[in-house]
């Protein structure tokens, strides 16, 4: 009957420990609840006392004036606009090279190339620009190499496909899956 009575004793006291995690909690929960009703509340009677606008105060938020200002603006910028264009077309119309007044030009216009230099350098630069070309091409496809090997399986393949990359395409064939 002595061990029944522990039994018991222990039994109480994890049904103790549950009921004061619960009234913990509840009492947490409370707490919280009133603390923010409290906030609620304080803030809405600063809501509920706020000033709206008044007749009066639209009255002065005079629409028409507002529109008048905008024309006016819109109609400046507009003729500024159009005078900008104009004095543009007319520089361009009173100088066509317009690179003229760069400072660059001035270097340019002052140094002195021979034409057999000039001409072999047009010469090399053909060279370069077929060289890259080709080299271009080569780098596309070489050893005319597929992008990639089909070695998914399908249903009903009498057995593994060949997934075998080209010899000479390593580098460039890809397997997929």
């Amino acid at each position: 009957m002595g061990k029944k009575l522990k039994r018991d004793n222990k039994n109480r006291d994890v049904s103790g420990d549950e009921k004061d995690k619960k009234l913990l909690l509840y009492s947490a929960v409370i707490f919280f609840l009133v603390l923010i009703m409290f906030f609620w509340i304080f803030n809405l009677s600063s809501i509920l006392s706020s000033k709206t606008i008044e007749e009066e105060e639209v009255d002065n938020f005079n629409w028409n004036k507002i529109s008048d200002t905008l024309k006016n603006t819109w109609s400046n910028f507009s003729d500024n606009w159009n005078e900008a264009s104009v004095e543009l077309e007319n520089k361009a119309e009173n100088n066509p090279d317009i690179f003229v007044s760069s400072t660059s030009t001035e270097d340019v216009s002052t140094s002195t190339v021979d034409v057999e230099e000039f001409e072999d350098m047009q010469s090399e630069l053909k060279k370069l620009e077929e060289a890259l070309e080709e080299a271009q091409i080569e780098k596309q496809n070489p050893n005319n190499c597929p992008e990639w090997v089909n070695c998914m399986p399908t249903y009903g393949d009498s057995g593994p496909r060949n997934c075998v990359i080209p010899p000479g395409c390593e580098g460039i064939t890809e397997k997929v899956y």
